[in-house]
């Protein structure tokens, strides 16, 4: 994608990284001025490298974040807006399911206030990484050692959170069918769900509706009837359907409609 000011693209990962990793995203602001766009929630923790001037991050609160060198953020689970300055690129890791727990033994890690990566594994590995990378000019070359970061993060994943990430069944509760095909108890199976996910498995539900909403209305271009719109996607009535708007986007539907351009779904 290029807008006026931003250039942005995701690379695909190889299968054998589809695990743990969903994307990387690029976003470079080739303008005189900082750029702002918005994140919608994506439930996925993100770890950013950021090269050039640092990023502002605004969470939600109007709580500013100075980027700096590299942020990782538990699951994003409430809209963010990130202001790239003149002449800085972003190289995002979009970690898949559990892959955040496996790195950094902590789901739950930057939820609420980004931190540098390093704080949370006590080393100075990614700020290493970090000066690694920005002697690269090739995006495709700094992908080839953070690939190589996953390499040992390939094995040894707890069976638990191996089977809810791989359930694809939506006509049946997972907690409940997991439960059950391993013998153990519903209470085990969602302790798991919040401890290497980072969220229960009834966040994800209500996250996953919303999201298949901000689709359909990201690509509208009719008028929108708000009533249908709440009923086809699963909503009580339309007070339902506003709430989870506020909820994660701190906006009322209309609103969002007239800035879905500044936002992004699933990037950074």
């Amino acid at each position: 994608m290029r807008d006026e000011a931003l250039t942005s693209y995701r690379i695909a990962v190889a299968e054998k990284y589809a695990e743990v990793l969903t994307h990387f995203y690029v976003a470079r602001n080739d303008s005189a001025l900082p750029v702002s766009k918005t994140l919608v929630p994506t439930f996925q923790a993100i770890l950013v490298f950021n090269f050039g001037e640092p990023a502002q991050v605004i969470l939600e609160g109007s709580q500013e974040i100075h980027g700096g060198k590299c942020l990782v953020f538990g699951p994003v689970k409430k809209q963010l807006t990130y202001l790239v300055q003149p002449g800085s690129e972003l190289l995002v890791v979009n970690f898949k399911d559990d892959a955040f727990y496996r790195f950094f033994g902590n789901a739950l890690a930057g939820e609420q206030v980004p931190v540098h990566p390093d704080a949370l594994l006590d080393t100075n590995c990614f700020e290493q990484l970090w000066h690694r990378l920005s002697l690269m000019k090739c995006v495709e070359e700094r992908i080839r050692p953070l690939l190589d970061l996953c390499e040992p993060y390939l094995k040894n994943r707890n069976p638990i959170a191996a089977q809810l990430a791989d359930f694809s069944d939506e006509t049946q509760n997972e907690v409940k069918a997991v439960a059950a095909d391993m013998q153990i108890s519903e209470r085990t199976v969602q302790k798991a769900y919040k401890k290497h996910f980072g969220f229960t498995s009834k966040e994800k539900q209500r996250y996953q509706r919303f999201l298949r909403l901000i689709r359909a209305l990201h690509k509208a271009k009719e008028m929108v009837d708000w009533q249908n719109i709440a009923y086809r996607y699963g909503y009580y009535d339309q007070s339902h359907l506003i709430h989870d708007f506020n909820y994660y986007l701190g906006v009322s539907p209309e609103q969002y409609l007239k800035s879905r351009e500044d936002m992004c779904l699933g990037n950074l």
